[in-house]
Protein backbone atom coordinates (compact mmCIF):
# COMPACT_ATOMS: atom_id res chain seq x y z
CA UNK A 1 0.00 0.00 0.00
CA UNK A 2 1.19 3.51 -0.71
CA UNK A 3 1.34 6.02 2.14
CA UNK A 4 -0.88 9.08 2.27
CA UNK A 5 1.38 12.12 2.33
CA UNK A 6 0.82 15.82 1.90
CA UNK A 7 2.37 17.18 -1.27
CA UNK A 8 3.33 20.83 -1.55
CA UNK A 9 3.66 22.47 -4.95
CA UNK A 10 4.32 26.22 -5.08
CA UNK A 11 2.95 26.81 -1.59
CA UNK A 12 -0.30 24.84 -2.10
CA UNK A 13 -0.74 21.67 -0.05
CA UNK A 14 -2.70 18.83 -1.60
CA UNK A 15 -3.41 15.56 0.23
CA UNK A 16 -3.02 12.55 -2.02
CA UNK A 17 -5.02 9.57 -0.78
CA UNK A 18 -3.89 6.00 -1.00
CA UNK A 19 -5.63 4.02 -3.70
CA UNK A 20 -6.65 0.41 -3.20
CA UNK A 21 -4.66 -1.89 -5.40
CA UNK A 22 -6.66 -4.09 -7.74
CA UNK A 23 -6.69 -7.79 -6.95
CA UNK A 24 -7.10 -8.99 -10.55
CA UNK A 25 -4.34 -11.42 -11.47
CA UNK A 26 -3.61 -14.40 -13.67
CA UNK A 27 -5.35 -17.69 -12.78
CA UNK A 28 -2.92 -20.43 -11.75
CA UNK A 29 -3.96 -24.06 -12.06
CA UNK A 30 -1.96 -25.56 -9.18
CA UNK A 31 -2.62 -29.11 -10.43
CA UNK A 32 -1.07 -28.63 -13.87
CA UNK A 33 1.16 -25.61 -13.20
CA UNK A 34 -0.43 -23.71 -16.08
CA UNK A 35 -1.68 -20.14 -16.20
CA UNK A 36 -4.95 -19.47 -18.00
CA UNK A 37 -7.29 -16.52 -17.79
CA UNK A 38 -7.64 -14.18 -14.83
CA UNK A 39 -9.21 -14.13 -11.37
CA UNK A 40 -10.39 -11.27 -9.19
CA UNK A 41 -11.84 -10.68 -5.75
CA UNK A 42 -12.25 -13.67 -3.43
CA UNK A 43 -10.87 -16.17 -5.98
CA UNK A 44 -7.72 -14.07 -6.33
CA UNK A 45 -7.41 -14.02 -2.54
CA UNK A 46 -7.69 -17.83 -2.32
CA UNK A 47 -4.97 -18.12 -4.96
CA UNK A 48 -2.73 -15.59 -3.18
CA UNK A 49 -3.00 -17.51 0.11
CA UNK A 50 -2.10 -20.81 -1.56
CA UNK A 51 0.81 -19.18 -3.36
CA UNK A 52 2.19 -17.66 -0.13
CA UNK A 53 1.97 -21.04 1.61
CA UNK A 54 3.67 -22.89 -1.26
CA UNK A 55 6.57 -20.44 -1.68
CA UNK A 56 9.70 -21.01 0.41
CA UNK A 57 10.78 -17.73 1.97
CA UNK A 58 14.20 -16.28 0.96
CA UNK A 59 14.59 -18.80 -1.88
CA UNK A 60 13.49 -16.75 -4.88
CA UNK A 61 14.96 -13.34 -5.72
CA UNK A 62 11.76 -12.21 -7.43
CA UNK A 63 9.92 -12.05 -4.07
CA UNK A 64 10.54 -9.71 -1.16
CA UNK A 65 12.03 -11.22 1.99
CA UNK A 66 8.63 -10.86 3.64
CA UNK A 67 6.94 -13.24 1.17
CA UNK A 68 6.39 -16.95 1.75
CA UNK A 69 6.82 -19.55 4.48
CA UNK A 70 9.99 -20.87 6.07
CA UNK A 71 9.12 -24.55 5.81
CA UNK A 72 12.79 -25.59 5.86
CA UNK A 73 13.15 -24.23 9.42
CA UNK A 74 10.57 -26.75 10.65
CA UNK A 75 12.29 -29.87 9.33
CA UNK A 76 14.00 -31.90 12.05
CA UNK A 77 12.45 -29.97 14.94
CA UNK A 78 10.57 -31.65 17.78
CA UNK A 79 6.79 -31.82 17.40
CA UNK A 80 6.22 -29.16 20.07
CA UNK A 81 8.74 -26.76 18.54
CA UNK A 82 7.40 -27.33 15.02
CA UNK A 83 3.82 -26.68 16.20
CA UNK A 84 4.73 -23.45 17.95
CA UNK A 85 6.86 -22.18 15.06
CA UNK A 86 4.33 -23.19 12.41
CA UNK A 87 1.53 -21.13 13.97
CA UNK A 88 3.76 -18.06 14.32
CA UNK A 89 5.21 -18.39 10.80
CA UNK A 90 1.81 -18.90 9.22
CA UNK A 91 0.39 -15.73 10.76
CA UNK A 92 3.53 -13.77 9.96
CA UNK A 93 3.55 -14.89 6.31
CA UNK A 94 -0.13 -14.32 5.61
CA UNK A 95 -0.50 -11.00 7.41
CA UNK A 96 2.14 -9.47 5.11
CA UNK A 97 -0.65 -9.21 2.52
CA UNK A 98 -2.66 -6.05 3.28
CA UNK A 99 -5.84 -7.71 2.02
CA UNK A 100 -5.71 -10.25 4.87
CA UNK A 101 -7.12 -8.71 8.04
CA UNK A 102 -6.69 -11.59 10.51
CA UNK A 103 -6.20 -15.34 10.91
CA UNK A 104 -8.75 -17.24 13.03
CA UNK A 105 -9.71 -20.84 13.80
CA UNK A 106 -6.07 -21.94 13.49
CA UNK A 107 -5.81 -25.68 14.17
CA UNK A 108 -2.76 -27.89 13.78
CA UNK A 109 -3.20 -31.65 13.94
CA UNK A 110 -0.73 -34.50 13.78
CA UNK A 111 -1.28 -36.37 10.49
CA UNK A 112 1.27 -39.10 10.85
CA UNK A 113 4.92 -39.62 11.51
CA UNK A 114 6.29 -36.60 9.63
CA UNK A 115 3.20 -34.58 8.71
CA UNK A 116 1.14 -31.82 10.30
CA UNK A 117 -2.18 -30.62 8.90
CA UNK A 118 -2.94 -26.93 9.37
CA UNK A 119 -6.42 -25.51 8.91
CA UNK A 120 -7.39 -21.89 9.39
CA UNK A 121 -9.70 -19.12 8.28
CA UNK A 122 -8.22 -15.99 6.74
CA UNK A 123 -10.49 -12.99 7.20
CA UNK A 124 -9.90 -10.84 4.12
CA UNK A 125 -11.37 -7.71 2.61
CA UNK A 126 -13.32 -10.08 0.31
CA UNK A 127 -14.72 -12.21 3.15
CA UNK A 128 -13.60 -15.32 5.02
CA UNK A 129 -11.41 -17.84 3.21
CA UNK A 130 -10.94 -21.30 4.72
CA UNK A 131 -7.75 -23.15 3.89
CA UNK A 132 -6.03 -26.41 4.83
CA UNK A 133 -2.47 -27.51 4.11
CA UNK A 134 -0.37 -30.52 5.07
CA UNK A 135 3.24 -29.83 5.97
CA UNK A 136 6.16 -32.24 5.96
CA UNK A 137 8.22 -31.64 9.13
Amino acid sequence: MLPTTPKTILGTTEIIKQADMPSKTYRIDFQTGRISGTVDGRDAMVQAIRKILQTERFQYLIYSWNYGMEWSRLIGKSRETALANLKQQLESALLQDDRILSITDLNVTDSGRRFLTVSFTANTIFGAVGEEITANV
